[in-house]
């Protein structure tokens, strides 16, 4: 083991995703080269859906495997760590605090810190703000981000709070604290990204950050160097191989491996092999190459219109959002995808990435270490991260994996019937489609339910 460990500081990243929770130990050499000095990833389907734990015993279990294996290729104890989240029902919501005084006044830290607890005061029982962020100070007839050393006798002060409903951050919380990890930081996984796929100048002139997940895709919107508009919408790339898999009916192992072959369909091409058949892998089955990239279509369109819906909402558009669209994740990886953006996104800049380019200084002693990209959040979190979270030497002892699994969770909260209702609801849906499917026999019913809707999936019942 390299001495520097034991002498120099480190950051503990720990990623909650609906495939797979993600964890690594790093640090940012002065060179600018990201050095991985330990890492780990485990499932999570079996815990985690929509980025929402389910499971708070198996949870703590991954995260407690996680920590051990982290501390062994480093001989380090981890007490705390980074925490990356992107959950249905992440969102924004704007607020503006006004006050007018009797008199001009200087603007001072702790007038600003009296906003910021006002706007504080906004959170609820239900909703908790992960994040708050100051966007701009009217100070009489100036705007300002900075209010700091300003005259003036009024104030409207705008805020952009980062919310999410309370019960879920809270079983995500106890989960750590029963795992005997201490949080260093709530950060959303996809604004980590942002930070990192795209530079202060593009911030700044305005664009959108999408990252498309297993199960989430979240849409991110920047102008004027701050984050404007956040979302995740509860469909990604896993709803497309069940969409294969309820109206094949076969193994989504086989439909993953049906999509990734498909992609998003070329229809010029389909209008000469559209007929030609598929056949599935148990009873000499066959399907049609058209019904495959009907089904593909039909979820990939209703994941990019979403996508549009929330810029729309936003109020921004092409005009003020001159850099375009940056798209990044798993599930933006389906082949030919783009054409589809390229239909609803008309003279727009659209980027795909798989790995940024900034993340491409790496040292680790495993050759195709991020290969597919899985750990392109908890690389960001090291690259910007700036707390030690270098425990100090690690016990002789062996550190009891499962220790206290038989006590009672009793501070581990359920899910509430909303959240829970609300968690479940594109599971139903699923579950409906695939009924309406069999009972009529018709593929259409399917296709038209998904080619005629565009749901609203960010709405105060997440």
């Amino acid at each position: 083991m390299p001495k520097e460990i034991f002498e120099t500081s480190f950051v503990a990243a720990i990623v909650l995703g609906s495939s797979k929770v993600t964890g690594i130990v790093g640090r940012k050499e002065p060179e600018g080269t990201i050095s991985v000095l330990s890492h780990v990833a485990i499932p999570s389907t079996d815990f985690i859906s929509k980025g929402r734990v389910f499971n708070a015993e198996k949870m703590i279990s991954s995260l407690k495997t996680i920590r051990e294996r982290l501390e062994e290729n480093i001989n380090r104890k981890i007490d705390k760590a980074y925490l990356s989240i992107d959950c249905m029902g992440i969102r924004s919501m704007p607020n503006i605090i006004e006050k007018i005084y009797n008199e001009r006044v200087t603007m001072t830290q702790e007038f600003v810190n009296q906003f910021l607890h006002s706007n504080r005061e906004n959170q609820t029982a239900d909703r908790t703000f992960i994040e708050t962020i100051p966007l701009e100070y009217k100070l009489g007839t100036i705007t300002t981000t900075d209010p700091i050393g300003v005259m003036t006798d009024s104030v409207k002060a705008h805020f952009l709070n980062i919310v999410c409903n309370t019960t879920v951050i809270e079983t995500i919380e106890n989960c750590f604290r029963k795992a005997g990890i201490t949080i260093v930081r709530h950060t959303i996984a996809a604004t980590q990204l942002a930070q990192t796929v795209t530079n202060e100048q593009e911030r700044t002139s305005g664009c959108v950050f999408v990252d498309m997940g297993s199960e989430t895709t979240t849409v991110a919107i920047y102008k004027g160097k701050l984050l404007r508009h956040l979302a995740v919408i509860p469909l990604g790339g896993a709803n497309i191989t069940r969409d294969i898999a309820n109206v094949f009916n076969c193994e989504e192992a086989e439909a993953e491996q049906l999509k990734r072959n498909a992609g998003f369909p070329n229809f010029e091409d389909l209008e000469e092999n559209g007929k030609e058949p598929i056949f599935l892998r148990d009873g000499g089955r066959k399907r049609l190459q058209s019904e495959l990239a009907e089904i593909i279509e039909a979820r990939v369109e209703e994941i990019v219109q979403n996508i549009k819906h929330q810029i729309d909402f936003s109020g921004f558009n092409r005009e003020n959002l001159v850099n375009g669209l940056y798209i990044i994740g798993g599930g933006a990886q389906l082949k030919n995808i783009n054409k589809s953006f390229e239909q609803h996104f008309k003279d727009w800049n659209i980027r795909f990435s798989k790995t940024p380019s900034r993340l491409g200084n790496i040292s680790c002693i495993e050759r195709n270490f991020n290969e597919n990209g899985t750990f392109n959040v908890a690389l960001s979190i090291v690259e910007n991260g700036d707390i030690n979270c270098n425990g100090g030497a690690r016990d002789n002892q062996e550190w009891e994996l499962f220790d206290g699994e038989e006590q009672e969770n009793n501070d581990i909260p359920p899910l509430d019937d909303n959240a829970e209702a609300n968690a479940d609801a594109e599971a139903k849906d699923q579950e409906q489609t695939e009924s309406a499917s069999k009972k009529s026999g018709k593929l259409s019913v399917f296709l038209n339910r998904l080619k005629n809707t565009v749901s609203d999936f960010v709405s105060d019942g997440d």
